[in-house]
């Protein structure tokens, strides 16, 4: 019966995980491939992110060359 409960709360820890880091992924997304509504045509937007340096940048519109 332990393990039927351990594997239980297991699962549901790892479920509640899952939902929370899919979440800023799928907020960020654009599926409409109008670019993102803070970008001007011609831009697209480049999340926040590590550069090689381990510097935090910000996130930014970046213009389509």
């Amino acid at each position: 019966m332990r393990k039927l409960i351990s594997a239980g709360i297991a699962l549901a820890t790892l479920a509640s995980t899952l939902a929370f880091v899919a979440l800023p992924a799928a907020a960020d997304r654009d599926d409409h491939g109008m670019g993102h509504s803070r970008c001007p045509r011609g831009a697209h937007w480049v999340p926040p992110h590590r550069n090689q340096y381990g510097h935090w940048v910000k996130g930014h519109c970046r213009h389509d060359r």
